[in-house]
């Protein structure tokens, strides 16, 4: 996701406004660092469930010396009443769900399109960047001419349905299911490897 970040990061750097960016899913919260260091605008919220993961990436932060402009919450990002009160409500509240929304479809789409609606209902007005990859039918994957892309798509494509992962859809159904949640989605960037940023406004 290295090419996604980098548009987001881009995006984040065109914030004039005092604004929080909450990363789902931060991870190491190398992006959470890059984007504090490149907008002093911005204050910075990680959201991540396993603590071994929190406790890197508030080690990082420190090293990186943005303690006080990043905090890493240990909790559910799926379970926003968990932590919705920690995210400050006079700034406009920018969020980041990067290759983790279609782990959430394990659970059917109703409860996703519930979950959405919810985002919507407790952060009306924030801006939301989703990635997630274009998921080529499997058509499609046979008639890739790249191998290294055939071989990348059928890899990703069987991994997740055998390791009990959500699996990841096509353009056209996270169009839907943004549209079913009530979300706008205001532009698309694509990258090399068929990951699309969608920019969304609740």
């Amino acid at each position: 996701t290295r090419e996604a970040a980098q548009k987001i990061l881009f995006e984040l750097k065109k914030v004039n406004d005092k604004s929080t960016f909450i990363d789902l899913g931060c991870g190491s919260a190398r992006l959470l660092i890059r984007a504090a260091l490149n907008n002093t605008n911005i204050n910075c919220f990680g959201i991540d469930t396993d603590p071994a993961i929190v406790a890197e990436a508030r080690k990082n932060i420190t090293g990186a010396g943005c303690e006080n402009a990043a905090t890493i919450l240990n909790a559910n990002a799926a379970d926003i009443e968990s932590w919705r009160n920690r995210i400050p409500k006079e700034r406009l509240n920018i969020f980041l769900a990067s290759a983790m929304f279609h782990e959430l479809l394990r659970d059917g789409d109703d409860k996703f399109i519930s979950l959405l609606r919810q985002f919507k209902n407790v952060f009306p007005g924030s801006r939301f960047f989703v990635v997630e990859f274009d998921a080529p039918s499997a058509q499609q994957i046979k008639d890739e001419l790249d191998e290294e892309r055939k071989f990348f798509a059928a890899m990703y494509m069987l991994i997740h349905p055998l390791t009990n992962q959500g699996l990841p859809r096509p353009q056209k159904d996270w169009l839907s299911l943004f549209n079913a949640g009530g979300w706008l989605v205001t532009n698309t960037m694509r990258t090399s490897n068929n990951l699309v940023v969608y920019d969304c406004s609740l």
